[in-house]
Order: C-alpha cells, then structure tokens, then sequence
C-alpha cells in the first residue's frame, strides 16, 4: 500500500510536466493508403471523416467484422466447391477458353463481401454517440451515399479487383484479364447502385430496421443476385472471350441499369431521401 502510495503520488506530481507535451506521435508506416484516399477520393472533410469513422468500425468493431468476415468465408467457401466440383483429371486450368467456374471466383468474392458489408450497415454502433452527425451533417445531402458506396468499392474492389487482374494474366493472358475485370468493376458497381438505392443513413449510426413483411422476398432477392453472379455474368465474360463481341452489347446493359436506378432515386420523394437515424416501420431496408 505505502509503495502504490508512494507512487501514485509521484505520478500525480509529474502530470503538469507532460501538460504541454501533446499526444504521442503516431506510427506513419502503414498510413499512406489514407493519404492517397485522402487527397484523390476524399476531399470533403465530411466524407473524409465518415469514411474514416466507418472504415475504422468495420475493422475494429468485432460485431460488425465477424459479419463481414462470416460473409467473406462463405465467399471462399462457395467458390472454392465450384471450382472443386468442376475439377476433373486431365483438366488444364489455362485451357482456353477459361471454364466458367474458375471466371466465376472473383464475381463470387465480390458479391458475398458487398452483401456482408451492406448487412453490417444496419448494426449500430454506440447510438448515443451520433449527436455529432446529427450537428454536423445536412439531413437532405447526398454524403451518407457517397461514403456507404466508396466504403463498398474500396472494401471489395480495392483488392479483389488486382487480384483477379493478375491471376486471369497468369493463366490466359492480359486480354482476358483486362476483360474479366472491367466486367467485375461494371457489375460490382452496378450492384452497389442497388444495394444503396434507398439508402439514407450514416452507417453504423441508426436504430437497427424493423422486420417487415417483404423482408422474405428481399432474401430471395439477393439468392437470385446470386446466381445472376456466380453463374450467367461468368457465362457473359466466356463468351465474350469466345465472340470478342459479347462485351460490347453488356456495355448498355450496365448504363441501362445505371440510368434506371438514376431516375428511381430522381422519382423519390425528398421525405425519403432525408438523413434518418432512428429507423420506423415504414423505411424500406
């Protein structure tokens, strides 16, 4: 006791000695990704700091990153069956034109991941915390989109994207490779669009959505998303490998569905637009 006294005292008397000594400073190893999101992507202070504010949640929060994370081992899991059940003796990997299974990994990553982290939106995080928000942000901008579909493409996109690049050059070459990947981009993107047409919150900052009744058709929703992805778009990506054409006609299918959604959100009505953070039974998920 006499020895804690003792030092709890000498402790208490060097506080005014460090008053004016600051924070300690931080580690700049690992920090130049935030930099150059920074000054290239994030250049308003507010999507700046909800950007940071949400990436830092999904990877610190366990709650929210064992969501993520369950969505992205499930990610793994589906395609590597895939490519298991379509593996046989004598197959060749870099065979051409590539088999749907092995063009299909990276369209499977990309949508179990994005599902995950969209998911991960609706879990909130210290509610009475987000008076700051509430101070800070206008309830009719568009800013809590913007930082939802850059955390998206980043969280996704940002290495599933190169990957994909360099394992399609390694087995068929850059042409193929340079097509397989702007179509996951093309189709990602368009994913994201949809995946945040009636979005209206910061995430992590609201109340979780009620249960409603067409949340049942929501999951056979995103099933169906599914097989659009792991199975049809991989088929697009081989046989535009095969006509050297095919890419060419999905380029108005993906700006058709960008332009649809565009109008959607034009034709809503501002109440639904508004920045909410507390959830009713009439907001749609």
């Amino acid at each position: 006791i006499l020895a804690y006294t003792f030092s709890f005292r000498r402790s208490f008397v060097r506080i005014p000695e460090f008053a004016d000594v600051g924070p300690l400073p931080r580690g700049q190893r690992f920090r130049w990704p935030t930099q150059f999101l920074d000054v290239t992507v994030l250049r308003a202070a507010e999507q700046r700091a909800c950007y940071h504010f949400v990436s830092r949640t999904l990877l610190r929060s366990d709650a929210h990153l064992q969501i993520v994370l369950a969505f992205a081992a499930l990610g793994l899991v589906v395609a590597a069956q895939t490519v298991n059940a379509a593996f046989h003796p004598g197959i060749s990997f870099a065979a051409q034109p590539p088999a749907v299974a092995l063009l299909s990994i990276p369209f499977i990553l990309s949508y179990c991941l994005l599902v995950g982290i969209r998911l991960a939106y609706e879990v909130p995080s210290d509610l009475p915390a987000n008076w700051v928000f509430r101070l800070w942000i206008e309830p009719g901008g568009e800013q809590p989109r913007q930082v939802a579909r850059k955390i998206l493409l980043t969280f996704s996109l940002g290495w599933i994207a190169p990957l994909c690049f360099l394992y399609s050059a390694l087995l068929w070459g850059w042409l193929t490779a340079l097509l397989q990947t702007a179509l996951l981009i093309a189709c990602s993107g368009v994913f994201v669009e949809v995946l945040l047409v009636r979005f209206r919150k910061i995430p992590f900052t609201c109340s979780y959505p009620a249960f409603q009744s067409h949340s049942t058709l929501v999951l056979v929703a995103y099933l169906i998303g599914f097989v659009v992805f792991a199975i049809y778009i991989p088929q697009i990506v081989q046989w535009s490998l095969v006509t050297r054409w095919g890419a060419v006609g999905f380029i108005p299918a993906v700006l058709l569905s960008l332009g649809g959604l565009r109008q959607f959100r034009k034709q809503m009505l501002d109440m639904d637009k508004q920045l909410v953070f507390e959830e009713d039974s009439a907001s749609g998920f």
